[in-house]
């Protein structure tokens, strides 16, 4: 995606070599999908407080990058739209 007119630079960051909408929202359900795959790794693997520590903080970051997505593809739809 190329950098419009002020866009800010989360939106930008979070959109680079993204060309097009439906690959964005792609990349929000894998990282919803790998939040659930990390807290199940974390469940039924049975580490220990430590294995569902790391699970648990894999999920909240994949949460993270989820929202991050959501935000700029909304950014992008209210303001410039998409090539």
């Amino acid at each position: 995606m190329q950098r419009k007119e002020k866009m800010p630079m989360m939106v930008y960051m979070g959109l680079l070599g993204i060309n097009s909408r439906r690959m964005a929202w792609s990349f929000v359900w894998l990282c919803v999908v790998l939040a659930g795959v990390s807290l199940a790794c974390g469940y039924l693997m049975k580490l220990g407080l430590a294995g569902a520590i790391v699970a648990g903080f894999f999920a909240v970051a994949f949460v993270a990058c989820a929202g991050w997505y959501w935000y700029a593809i909304k950014w992008v739809d209210t303001h410039s739209g998409w090539e």
